[in-house]
C-alpha cells in the first residue's frame, strides 16, 4: 500500500487543527425577535427602529414577531422555551422582566432568559388627551379636587411602571383618580378617546404618535428630547423617578460566542447615526450596557420593584 505523501499528511492535520472550517458564523440565517406587546405600542416602536438597524450590523434581517397576552409574559414565555441557538430573541421591557416577578408566578423558572444587554431607557410621561379640561399641572390639580371620583388613569396592564407612577402621584397629591385596565396602549389612547379616562403614562414617543398633551415626565431632570416637558419635581411634587428600560435576552444555554456578537452589534447599532435619526424622530434614548454590567443590573431592578410594590401596598415586607 502506498503510504501518504507529506502534503497529504499536512493538509489532515491542517484540517484537524481547524474545526471551524465549514461552520459559518452566527447569525447565518434571519434572528427572530419576540415582543411581547402589540404593534404599535410603546415597546413595539423602539424595537422595530431598533431592529431594523441592528439588521445592518448583524448582516441578517431581524424580524420582529408580536407574541401578545398576559401584559407581555406571554412573549418571555415563548422566548424562554425556544432552543438556545441565538436565532430567538426577546427585546425585554422592565414590566414583564423585573417587575412581575416580584406579584407573579412566571410560567418559565427564574433563570430562563439570560439578559444580554440593555438598549433604551427612558423615563414616564403623565399624558391626557388635547381636550381634557385642564392645560397644564396646576389646572389639572384644580379640576379634580372639585371632581373627586369622577376621572380615571388608563394603564396597559395593571400593577406595570405606569400604573405605580399614576398611584404615587395622585396619593401623594390628595387626589380621587381611579385605575382603568385598557388592552396594551392603544387601548388606553381608545379609552381616552371615548372619555372612559383621562390619563394615561407611557414613554415619550406614545405622546407623538397619538397627538397627547403632556403633563409632567417622572423623573429629576427634563428628558434631553422632550425638554419642554416639566418634571414633577419642578411641579411640586414628589413622585419616585420612574423610568422604563427595554433589553435583549435570551433563552438560557444560548452560546457565549452568539451573547458577545449580540451585545457588540447592539452597541454599533446605538452609536449609528441611522439609530441616533430614528431615536429622535420617536423620542427614545439608547443606553446601551453591555452583558457583564447588565447582569448585574437585572436583580437589582427586581429588587427596586420589589421596594415600590412595598411602598404603594402592594407587597409587604
Amino acid at each position: 500500500m502506498r503510504k501518504p505523501g507529506w502534503l497529504t499528511m499536512l493538509l489532515a492535520l491542517v484540517l484537524l487543527g481547524c474545526p471551524a472550517v465549514g461552520q459559518a458564523a452566527y447569525p447565518e440565517k434571519p434572528v427572530v425577535m419576540i415582543v411581547g406587546y402589540a404593534a404599535g405600542g410603546s415597546t413595539d416602536i423602539p424595537a422595530r427602529a431598533f431592529a431594523q438597524v441592528l439588521s445592518k450590523k448583524l448582516g441578517k434581517n431581524v424580524v420582529i414577531k408580536n407574541v401578545t397576552g398576559a401584559s407581555g409574559v406571554a412573549g418571555n414565555a415563548e422566548a424562554a422555551f425556544s432552543k438556545p441557538d441565538g436565532y430567538t430573541i426577546l427585546y425585554g421591557p422592565s414590566g414583564p422582566m423585573a417587575m412581575y416577578p416580584n406579584i407573579q408566578k412566571m410560567p418559565y423558572a427564574a433563570d430562563a432568559l439570560t439578559p444580554v444587554c440593555r438598549v433604551v431607557q427612558d423615563n414616564t410621561v403623565l399624558f391626557s388627551p388635547k381636550n381634557a379640561p385642564w392645560h397644564d399641572y396646576k389646572s389639572m390639580v384644580e379640576t379634580i379636587a372639585k371632581e373627586p371620583g369622577k376621572y380615571r388613569y388608563a394603564t396597559s396592564s395593571a400593577n406595570n411602571p405606569a400604573h405605580m407612577a399614576n398611584l404615587l402621584l395622585f396619593k401623594e397629591l390628595g387626589l380621587d383618580v381611579g385605575h382603568l385596565p385598557a388592552n396594551g396602549g392603544a387601548g388606553c389612547v381608545q379609552a381616552m378617546n371615548a372619555g372612559n379616562a383621562q390619563f394615561y403614562a407611557d414613554m415619550p414617543p406614545v405622546g407623538k404618535t397619538y397627538d397627547l398633551q403632556p403633563i409632567g415626565v417622572y423623573a429629576s431632570e427634563r428628558l434631553p428630547h422632550a425638554p419642554d416637558i416639566p418634571t414633577f419635581k419642578e411641579l411640586g411634587a414628589n413622585p419616585p423617578d420612574t423610568y422604563v428600560w427595554q433589553g435583549l435576552f435570551v433563552p438560557k444555554g444560548t452560546p457565549q460566542e452568539v451573547i458577545d456578537t449580540l451585545a457588540k452589534a447592539t452597541e454599533e447599532a446605538l452609536n449609528d447615526p441611522e439609530w441616533k435619526e430614528l431615536a429622535e424622530k420617536i423620542q427614545t434614548t439608547g443606553a446601551y450596557m453591555g452583558p457583564e454590567e447588565f447582569q448585574k443590573f437585572y436583580p437589582e431592578e427586581i429588587k427596586r420593584w420589589h421596594d415600590i410594590y412595598v411602598k404603594t401596598g402592594y407587597l409587604k415586607e
